[in-house]
């Protein structure tokens, strides 16, 4: 019976390292990450805007179909912010829209 009691101690302090090994990278990098002494003070104070204003997104992703110098955008939302009256409004644009793109002719709005 004292051989399974070692062979039981044995697995769980071989748990317990392996534990040890997968936890200590957190443990490490909360011990040595230091918090922010208080905000930086802002250099460049800005007014907010008070007139409405537009903000185009556009969004892409990692695709390895894709050749890396030349990436289509994905998805493109039109945002037009009115902070007087506190309303957002987005429009999506359809990334296969056909379109006139300048001293190319025709194509997708997304080639543009």
């Amino acid at each position: 019976m004292p051989r399974v009691w070692i062979v039981v101690l044995g697995f769980f302090l071989a748990g317990l390292t392996g534990l040890g090994a997968y936890f200590l990278p957190v443990f490490q990098t909360a011990a040595t990450s230091t918090a922010a002494p208080g905000a930086l003070p802002n250099l460049n104070p800005i007014e907010p805007p008070t007139q409405p204003f537009t903000v185009l997104l556009l969004g892409s992703d990692d695709d390895s179909k894709f050749v890396p110098d030349q990436l289509n955008t994905q998805s493109m939302i039109l945002i037009r912010v009115d902070p007087v009256s506190k309303q957002a409004t987005m429009l999506s644009i359809p990334r296969d829209l056909w379109v006139q793109i300048p001293n190319q002719g025709w194509g997708k709005i997304s080639w543009g």
